[in-house]
């Protein structure tokens, strides 16, 4: 800490020193806790407003994979040579 004399007293003053790091990390953290920061400082709707956006993701995602869009491949096919036997047909086919 350095002390920097005026007329009414001293002041002190902090220097921070910056270490050489690697600029990819540094990176990376600067985005990293510019993002942290903003969540931190977010009005409380905002952040229900986030949870209400991840829910709705996830249900998009996960859920409805589940229940409606089943593993075909797997369901129809016995080995995975069956399977890429089949996909490669489906690609290579002439449609008119």
């Amino acid at each position: 800490m350095l002390l920097l004399g005026f007329a009414l007293g001293y002041v002190p003053v902090k220097f921070n020193i910056v270490r050489p790091m690697n600029k990819c990390m540094s990176l990376l953290r600067r985005v990293f806790t510019f993002y942290l920061d903003g969540f931190r400082d977010m009005p409380r709707w905002g952040k229900q407003l986030w949870v209400i956006i991840i829910l709705k993701i996830f249900i998009l995602f996960f859920v409805f994979r589940l229940f409606f869009f089943p593993n075909y491949l797997k369901s129809n096919f016995d080995s995975d040579a069956d399977r890429s036997m089949h996909v490669i047909q489906r690609l290579t086919e002439i449609i008119n």
